[in-house]
């Protein structure tokens, strides 16, 4: 039995649904969920050290990290638990923005302007896990 669900999940992941690699490694994560009527992006702020993601509050130094999070429903943010390297002491801040803003100004324009819709600071411990999440607005 154990071997036809390995044969199974090989045959998933092979035909396709390359994500089970990402969600297998998944350790962190967090979903906002946009109370909205339009559809929002959101970001985590992490720091690249040594390899690793540390949290962060300061401005995200990647916008290609942005995940939607369409009107009435979550988006979700993961990252591999190798690549991450996070206390629960550390501090860490999640960035909503309009997708309107994004199509028309430069990431660096964007953080000069402070062009977010909100930003939330709070300790990494203080991070919903499992079905929790962050609300929008």
């Amino acid at each position: 039995m154990k071997t036809i669900r390995l044969l199974l999940l090989t045959i998933l992941c092979l035909s396709g649904l390359n994500s089970c690699e990402y969600m297998a490694d998944a350790k962190w994560g967090t979903r906002l969920y946009n109370n909205s009527d339009k559809l929002v992006y959101f970001t985590v702020s992490f720091e690249q050290i040594g390899g690793k993601y540390v949290p962060s509050t300061k401005w995200p130094d990647e916008s290609w990290q942005l995940r939607p999070a369409r009107e009435h429903s979550n988006g979700e943010f993961l990252l591999g638990w190798r690549s991450v390297s996070a206390k629960s002491t550390d501090s860490i801040a999640v960035f909503v923005f309009d997708p309107d803003t994004l199509s028309k100004y430069t990431w660096a324009e964007i953080e000069r302007d402070k062009n977010y819709l909100k930003v939330y600071k709070m300790k990494y411990s203080d991070l919903p896990v499992g079905s929790g999440r962050l609300y929008y607005p």
